[in-house]
């Protein structure tokens, strides 16, 4: 089975973005990391000169073992973002990712991808 994420790259916008769907197991988390490691050079920036999104719409509430895994790449990235945007469902999944994100480090959470996407344009 394949990993049950997609990344793309917009180079021009220096930006990556990341669909997670499903409940993962472990090893989803390891695929994961190594392919968004491997985008985020392709960009051709500099390190912190990228933004990311993530929709999180369809990605499931998870044990606390790949979210804890998920977490540490977020606070420990080789490579952190300028901005981070989350795009989440409502409810259990939503609180969880809300203890993911740092709003002072430019770490924000969405209703859409739509408003995500929004405020990375914004510059």
């Amino acid at each position: 089975m394949s990993a049950p994420f997609t990344i793309e790259i917009d180079r021009r916008r220096r930006l990556v973005r990341l669909t997670l769907v499903g409940f993962w197991e472990m090893s989803f988390v390891g695929q994961f990391v190594n392919a968004v490691d491997e985008a985020v050079p392709r960009l051709g920036c500099q390190p912190g000169e990228h933004d990311v999104l993530v929709d999180l719409s369809q990605f499931a509430i998870q044990t606390q073992q790949v979210f804890s895994a998920c977490q540490s790449f977020v606070f420990h990235a080789p490579n952190p973002p300028r901005r981070l945007a989350l795009v989440s469902g409502t409810g259990l999944a939503r609180m969880q990712f809300k203890r993911v994100i740092d709003p002072a480090r430019n770490q924000r959470i969405f209703d859409s991808v739509a408003e995500a996407d929004a405020w990375l344009a914004s510059g």
